[in-house]
């Protein structure tokens, strides 16, 4: 049967208003109960689904997984059974699944110019390879006119271009198979520490995985949970991979005596920070506390650096593009005043 997809940023929004109802005071199923007023036949029988999930005993996390919510959404309401902080998790988790749709919205947005320029260079270089170039060729062999240095150099990398073709194709193809092959048998400890080595784009991932591992983390503790039962419980969830296996490999270094802040420090992943913020939150006796705020504090980071990432994209890619597309005219100009000054 079809199933109509219940838009992200509309599940970002309803998570966040069930958190303003539950800190109002109402009950989770009242506080839920609210969202489907308003809303279109088929939401309303989506919210109905999760409402009869939650009589029926269910999870919250599995409830609303059933109903179409992000694996990263589901893990923040996974977390509620153990810390009871209702509000916090649906504010949370509606927050972060707002900011990841929001930044895919202003990708795009800022990605349609520069795309359209790439299209743009894509049909002129066609026109100028098949039509222009073997005309200007012939004329000037008709006029016994020396072809351009700047011509001749345009042509000479068409060429190459035109002949080594299929072998660009079948080195894409083969890169393509590789990095599938291995994203496929590789664990995402591998390929995030491998990740964590591409300058620039290693502190966004860095930032992400020290936000949800601090935030999680910090909440647990809270909640009166120690350490080991905290990362215990973050390796039973099973929504996200690489934190189920990261919490695994953390507790058996704890029991094997190696400290926190030492194991934390040596995870290539994770911020630098972290280490410390869990070294200062354990002289004051407030690791939960620490790590909680810590994680607000690079959630605000991590927003404000992907705003600015989003504004350089687009002025490069005009940069780039718009300076091909200009040498490309160049390029059909300047045989023309050659011609004309021959003449």
């Amino acid at each position: 049967m079809f199933h109509r997809k219940w838009n992200k940023l509309d599940q970002a929004e309803f998570l966040i208003r069930v958190s303003h109802c539950l800190a109002k005071g109402y009950t989770l199923y009242q506080a839920i109960q609210l969202q489907a007023y308003e809303q279109k036949p088929w939401i309303k029988q989506r919210i109905q689904d999760i409402l009869t999930g939650l009589e029926s005993g269910e999870e919250i996390a599995v409830v609303f997984a059933g109903a179409g919510f992000s694996k990263e959404s589901c893990s923040f309401l996974y977390y509620a059974l153990f810390t009871g902080d209702l509000v916090e998790s649906f504010h949370e988790s509606g927050k972060y699944l707002k900011l990841k749709e929001q930044q895919k919205k202003k990708f795009r947005a800022l990605m349609r110019y520069p795309l359209f320029l790439m299209w743009l260079f894509f049909v002129m270089m066609y026109i100028v390879i098949d039509r222009l170039l073997p005309s200007f060729e012939q004329l000037y062999r008709t006029m016994a006119i020396p072809l351009p240095a700047g011509l001749r150099f345009f042509m000479n990398i068409t060429k190459l271009l035109g002949s080594s073709f299929p072998l660009l194709l079948l080195i894409l193809a083969s890169l393509i198979l590789i990095i599938t092959l291995f994203i496929k048998r590789t664990t995402p400890q591998k390929r995030y520490t491998l990740l964590s080595k591409i300058p620039y784009f290693s502190s966004f991932l860095k930032m992400y995985l020290s936000y949800y591992f601090s935030f999680h983390l910090g909440s647990l503790l809270r909640a009166g949970l120690s350490i080991s039962r905290a990362l215990e419980l973050i390796a039973q969830q099973p929504y996200l991979n690489f934190f189920k296996r990261e919490a695994d490999a953390i507790q058996k270094y704890l029991e094997n005596g190696h400290p926190l802040v030492k194991i934390i420090s040596e995870r290539p992943y994770f911020t630098r920070d972290l280490a410390l913020v869990i070294l200062n939150g354990e002289a004051e006796g407030q690791v939960g506390r620490a790590l909680q705020d810590y994680s607000q504090i690079l959630f605000k980071n991590l927003e404000e650096k992907i705003t600015r990432a989003f504004q350089a994209i687009q002025p490069i890619f005009f940069v780039l593009f718009g300076g091909l597309i200009i040498g490309l005219f160049l390029s059909i100009l300047s045989p023309m005043f050659t011609i004309i000054n021959g003449l």
